[in-house]
């Protein structure tokens, strides 16, 4: 019985977990395109083919939504599945790959001015 708990009480804390990491990755997929809008305006270029592409074409903010929306889908679905733990490695790994794509950005600001 107590056993039992214990598994209920720790795949709560990662479906937390899994939560605030879907959130950050969410707030980090924004900041990501307000600093690419404004890197584009500057003249500078996405380092990324298809974005660059997208962009250029008018649909960049469409392509930005829609993958990060599909990421959220795939992790919901590792949820539903009952995969807490790939879910939340999931969501943890995509929240630190555009964190430091985000810490990119804000550097080349820094140094291109």
């Amino acid at each position: 019985m107590l056993r039992q708990e214990e598994e209920e009480a720790s795949e709560k804390r990662v479906s937390y977990l899994t939560t605030i990491f879907s959130a950050i990755f969410v707030m980090l997929n924004t900041t990501d395109l307000f600093f690419t809008r404004i890197g584009l305006a500057r003249g500078l270029n996405e380092l990324n083919p298809i974005a660059n592409i997208a962009f250029n074409m008018g649909l960049g903010d469409i392509l930005k939504i829609s993958c990060t929306v599909i990421a959220l889908l795939c992790i919901y679905c590792l949820q539903i599945l009952q995969y807490p733990l790939l879910a939340c490695f999931l969501s943890g790994s995509l929240t630190l790959f555009v964190l430091i794509v985000v810490i990119w950005n804000i550097l080349q600001f820094q140094i291109g001015g």
